[in-house]
């Protein structure tokens, strides 16, 4: 009976020393995992820290196409590889609606919504010295510090009319710009025997104030501006001219 005892005894300080061994593990492991949490969150939020992008031009190839120019900005290097995962927004007025549509980067395209990389540049230069970018597919290289990358955007509508754009890294640091112009001038002409010529423009609103100042001497009695909407005017005769009248003309 003695000799059962003692044996209950051991077995049972036995299963109380494994008892504490593994909560003395788990702890530790437990432990560890949080640690790595902890640092993970760490690495992550000083990446957010350090990286920064900046819009710095845009021009229209066409009612469609936008080209935007954007630099790092930030202390951090961005890997082309994980330019899949960017989130590109533009905001744009058709028809009268405004919509906003998300775009895939597709390097390929030419038709359809996408955007892609066209251009590096660097120090005012084209092309990047370190870090190389290839952009054909598959993309490799880095977009780093202070280098200048040539987006391409496209929308597949019927006459677009861009005012917005937003671009996001995979850390969700975001760069914005606002596409509307403030004013835009340009010269125009009405043709021999006509009395009115239609003038497109890429205000991205309806002008508030238009100039117009004829080129050549006028013979009828006056000319004034019609039809003003958020992508043309128009300017009139009150009486068709022999030759060619040039306008010059300012809107804002």
């Amino acid at each position: 009976m003695g000799q059962s005892t003692t044996v209950a005894t051991a077995f049972t300080a036995i299963m109380m020393i494994a008892g504490v061994t593994i909560l003395i593990t788990t702890a530790v492991s437990g432990f560890s995992i949080i640690t790595q949490a902890i640092d993970s969150r760490v690495d992550a939020t000083q990446t957010i820290v350090h990286e920064r992008m900046t819009f710095t031009g845009w021009k229209l190839d066409d009612a469609q196409t936008l080209r935007l120019n954007v630099t790092n900005a930030g202390e951090t290097s961005m890997t082309l590889r994980e330019f899949d995962k960017f989130d590109m927004i533009v905001t744009y007025i058709e028809a009268g609606a405004t919509r906003s549509e998300w775009l895939a980067l597709n390097q390929e395209a030419s038709s359809g919504d996408y955007w892609k990389i066209v251009r590096v540049f660097f120090n005012g230069a084209e092309g990047d010295q370190v870090n190389p970018m290839v952009l054909t597919t598959p993309v490799s290289g880095n977009w780093d510090h202070g280098e200048t990358i040539e987006l391409l955007v496209h929308i597949d509508a019927v006459s677009p009319t861009y005012s917005y754009v937003v671009y996001s890294t995979p850390n969700g640091v975001t760069a914005s710009t606002d596409l509307t112009l403030s004013y835009q001038s340009g010269t125009t002409s009405i043709a021999s025997g006509s009395v009115f010529v239609e003038v497109s423009h890429n205000l991205g609103r309806v002008p508030v104030n238009i100039q117009v100042t004829p080129r050549n001497e006028i013979t009828g009695i006056c000319f004034w501006v019609s039809d003003v909407d958020s992508d043309s005017f128009r300017i009139n005769l009150s009486l068709s001219e022999a030759g060619a009248i040039g306008f010059y003309w300012r809107i804002e």
